[in-house]
C-alpha cells in the first residue's frame, strides 16, 4: 500500500503592510520607517530582510532630495575654488604628445647602401627569406636539443633578476667594468670603500660561476639549459644594458658577443610572446636601427677596422629582420632594409 503523504508544512503567514494590524486588535505589527542601528544586534537575518522590504514599499515612486540652502551651495563653490587654486591642472596628453612625436620611437633606415645587403630588391628579399628560413631551422635544433640534454650537467649561473652577474657572466668581466667605469665618470664619483666592496663582489661573482675574462658563450648546452624564465628576464637585461651604452657612450658600439647572445635568445624564445617582451623587442628593435645608422665606413683606408664595422652592421640586420618580421614587430621590409641613399 502507498504511504500517505506527509503533511506539508503550512505556508508561512505574509506580514502586514506598515501601519496594519491584526484583526483581534492585540498585537501591533506595525514597523518604524527608520531601524537604529543598535537594533541589528538583537534581530534575525529573515526580520531584517522583512523590515528592509517593508520600508522598500512605503517609499513614493518619485523621491525627491531635500535642496540645500543658498548658504550652502555658495560654501561648495568656495571649496571647489580653493582647491582648483590650490593644485595645478597638469594636462597629461601634452606630455604624451610631445614624446611620441620626438624620434625616439622612430625605426631608422639603412642610411646608405653600405649599411644593407643589396640595392636589388629581389636579391635584399631572398636574402630575408634565407635568413628567416635559417633561424627556424635554429630555433628547431635548440628545441630537439632541449629535450636531449635534460639529463647532462647543468652549469651553474646566476639569479635571473642579478643583472650585473649576467652581464658579467654573459659578457665577461672587461665589458661589465668598463660600464660600471662609464657609469661612474658619466653620473657620479664613488668612494674607495665603494669601489672596494664592488670589486669584492665582482670575485665573489667570478669565483662563483667560474666566469673568465672573456664570458662564456652562447654555446648549444648553456642556451638549452635555460628555460623560458631565464630567456626572457636575461633579454630584458640586454636592452637595459643597450639602452645605457648608448646614453653614457652613444659613439661606441658594441662587440659583437653582444648580438651574438640576442640572436641566441631569440632562437629560445617561445611564442606568442608576451606584452612585455614585445616592448623590449620593440625597443631592442629601434636601439639596432639607430646604431646602425650612426656607423660610419672608415675612409681612412683601414680595411680591418672597415671590415669590423661591416660584420657588426650584417649582425644589426640579421637582428632586425628577426625583430621585425619573425617576431612581427614591424613586418614592412622597406622601412628595416631599404636605404635612404643609393648609390
Amino acid at each position: 500500500m502507498n504511504k500517505p503523504c506527509l503533511p506539508l508544512p503550512s505556508r508561512r503567514r505574509k506580514r502586514p503592510a506598515v501601519g496594519s494590524s491584526e484583526k483581534d486588535g492585540n498585537i501591533s505589527n506595525t514597523v518604524p520607517m527608520e531601524m537604529e542601528i543598535s537594533s541589528l544586534e538583537n534581530m534575525d537575518a529573515m526580520a531584517y530582510l522583512s523590515s528592509v522590504k517593508q520600508q522598500a514599499t512605503s517609499l513614493p515612486d518619485i523621491f525627491i532630495s531635500k535642496e540645500s540652502s543658498h548658504e550652502n551651495s555658495q560654501l561648495k563653490e568656495e571649496r571647489i575654488r580653493t582647491k582648483l587654486n590650490c593644485y595645478s591642472i597638469i594636462d597629461g596628453s601634452a606630455a604624451a604628445r610631445d614624446y611620441l612625436l620626438s624620434h625616439r620611437l622612430d625605426i631608422l633606415p639603412p642610411p646608405t647602401t653600405w649599411h644593407t645587403i643589396t640595392d636589388d630588391d629581389g636579391q635584399r628579399q631572398l636574402w630575408v627569406n634565407s635568413t628567416l628560413d635559417n633561424f627556424s631551422r635554429m630555433r628547431t635544433y635548440l628545441h630537439n636539443c632541449r629535450q636531449a640534454l635534460k639529463k647532462c650537467v647543468r652549469v651553474p649561473v646566476p639569479p635571473s633578476k642579478d643583472d650585473q652577474a649576467w652581464l658579467m657572466f654573459c659578457l665577461g668581466d672587461h665589458s661589465a667594468k668598463k660600464d660600471a667605469n662609464d657609469c661612474n665618470t658619466m653620473i657620479c664619483k664613488s668612494d674607495g670603500d665603494k669601489d672596494n666592496q664592488s670589486n669584492e663582489k665582482d670575485y665573489d661573482i667570478r669565483t662563483k660561476y667560474n666566469i673568465s675574462e672573456t664570458g662564456y658563450e652562447p654555446t648549444t648546452k648553456l642556451m638549452s639549459q635555460f628555460d623560458q624564465i631565464i630567456i626572457r628576464r636575461l633579454l630584458s637585461h640586454f636592452v637595459i644594458h643597450l639602452q645605457e651604452r648608448e646614453i653614457i657612450t652613444p659613439t661606441i658600439h658594441h662587440e659583437g658577443k653582444v648580438y651574438k647572445w640576442i640572436y641566441g635568445l631569440l632562437a629560445r624564445l617561445e611564442k606568442p610572446i608576451h606584452r612585455d617582451e614585445q616592448s623590449s623587442l620593440m625597443e631592442l628593435l629601434r636601439i639596432l636601427s639607430r646604431s646602425r645608422a650612426s656607423i660610419r665606413a672608415n675612409d681612412d683606408g683601414d680595411d680591418i677596422a672597415t671590415s669590423r664595422e661591416y660584420s657588426l652592421v650584417k649582425m644589426m640586420n640579421v637582428l632586425v629582420i628577426l625583430i621585425g618580421i619573425y617576431f612581427e614587430q614591424c613586418v614592412h621590409i622597406d622601412r628595416l632594409m631599404s636605404p635612404i641613399q643609393r648609390e
